[in-house]
């Protein structure tokens, strides 16, 4: 099985297809550039191109945590209340919020949004969900 950054180039190939059939694709190349931590400025960057044109929720969440991922802290925190402002059960958006929050210090903002997001799925990321669980122990 391919993991982390050996997945990039068959993800980016996806992406390359999906450009040329004329589909937006920025997002969840975004997001999974920012998940691996491999070219967080593109991915930041083709987040940010996407929410342009696509103003929804997800799209604010992609520009959120990317924008996290370079240390935009404060777009981040503007991007996430974006994102979270339909109150869209999701709990990738709250793990996202609440992993922004611990960023730029509210940690009892932090805490809430992870609680909510396990609530919701306590298994919701092989990934992520345990790097909530330890976020909530600090």
């Amino acid at each position: 099985m391919l993991r982390g950054a050996s997945r990039l180039p068959l993800v980016e190939h996806i992406g390359t297809l999906g450009a040329l059939a004329g589909a937006l694709y920025d997002r969840q190349l975004a997001l999974f550039r920012a998940d691996h931590d491999v070219d967080v400025d593109g991915a930041y960057d083709a987040a940010a191109r996407e929410y342009a044109v696509r103003r929804d929720v997800y799209g604010a969440d992609a520009v959120a945590w990317t924008a996290l991922k370079t240390g935009k802290v404060d777009v981040a925190r503007a991007a996430s209340a974006r994102a979270l402002r339909l109150k869209t059960p999701d709990p990738r958006l709250l793990y996202h919020a609440g992993m922004i929050a611990r960023a730029g210090g509210d940690q009892a903002r932090k805490r809430e949004l992870l609680a909510r997001a396990l609530a919701l799925s306590p298994a919701f990321d092989p990934v992520h969900a345990p790097l909530a669980r330890k976020a909530l122990e600090e």
